[in-house]
């Protein structure tokens, strides 16, 4: 039996005669056919059986199929029926002879969001006050812990000495990362002086104001002036002028002065305070003593540039 490939309406028509080849597959993208269509017709069988039902069989019975042999109805009845039969050319409309297209039809409005991205750059965040970093943070979804740098503990004006991982690392969503936090001062200190100052032939006085912000880290010996010393004079410095400074390194100061007796020391007042203090926390009594919960001994003192009274190492 001869078939005829009938498209729905709803596909791109083909080219006259095309037939689809074997293992030919609509293209995934076109809609399925209306429910309950043909893909193949046997139109071409039917227009057979009418024309030898009608041309070819008897007609002595049926005047009706008699008088349409002789009449021009039937004449056309005739070509129309040689054009469906197979091999026969059947009149197409124009339509159909438009070729299938092979692009895909043009898909439904592509979303202008970019998906979202596997990894996050980490930005540099040290100088930032800790709230700004935090928020930087959050905003690209990750998540962050606060860290002091040793004995500078910050209550105040805290800004971000460095980042853990450190900045342009390639990171997850929701990762965590360590900001280690000091005063602002402190990180002014750090920021001038990458490398160990010197401090050898200044005074005591002069070189307390040189580390002022970073004083909960400095330790201090006094020896005795010797003949041709001067007193109040910082005669040894650790580290060494010029030595890289890293954030909470500690520093040890050897500064000459006066003899004195023991009795003028045991005559001082005890001003030593219960519990434990924090390095450059304010506090109200100046000259009282006190130790940090590392056993760094403290004393409540001012500066020439700080007249604010802070816990600083004695």
């Amino acid at each position: 039996m001869a078939r005829r490939f009938n498209p729905p309406p709803n596909w791109p028509l083909p080219p006259t005669g095309w037939t689809p080849p074997k293992g030919w597959r609509p293209d995934p993208s076109w809609p399925p056919p209306p429910a309950g269509w043909q893909l193949w017709s046997d139109d071409s069988d039917r227009a057979t059986r009418l024309l030898k039902r009608v041309y070819l069989g008897p007609v002595a019975h049926d005047p009706v199929r008699k008088a349409v042999r002789g009449t021009l109805l039937g004449i056309l009845t005739v070509v129309v029926a040689i054009g469906l039969l197979p091999g026969g050319q059947t009149p197409e409309p124009t339509a159909l002879a438009q070729p299938v297209p092979t692009a895909t039809p043009t898909a439904t409005a592509t979303p202008t969001t970019a998906p979202p991205s596997t990894t996050v750059t980490l930005p540099d965040l040290t100088g930032l006050p800790e709230e700004d970093a935090q928020l930087q943070l959050k905003t690209v979804g990750l998540t962050s812990t606060l860290t002091d740098v040793n004995e500078l503990s910050c209550y105040d004006a805290c800004v971000v000495s460095s980042m853990s991982p450190k900045s342009g690392t390639s990171v997850t969503p929701g990762s965590t990362v360590d900001l280690v936090r000091i005063s602002r001062e402190a990180y002014g200190f750090y920021s001038k002086h990458a490398k160990m100052p010197k401090l050898t032939g200044l005074s005591e006085t002069k070189a307390s104001d040189t580390l002022d912000a970073v004083s909960a880290l400095v330790d201090t010996d006094y020896v005795t002036a010797k003949d041709g010393q001067k007193a109040d004079q910082v005669i040894k410095q650790s580290p060494k002028a010029g030595v890289a400074l890293k954030p909470g390194q500690a520093v040890h100061l050897t500064v000459t002065q006066q003899g004195y007796s023991i009795d003028e020391e045991e005559s001082e007042e005890d001003t030593t305070v219960s519990g434990t203090v924090h390095p450059g926390a304010f506090c109200s009594t100046e000259g009282a003593t006190g130790y940090t919960t590392a056993g760094t001994l403290m004393r409540c003192s001012t500066t020439a540039s700080d007249s604010r009274a802070r816990w600083r190492r004695a």
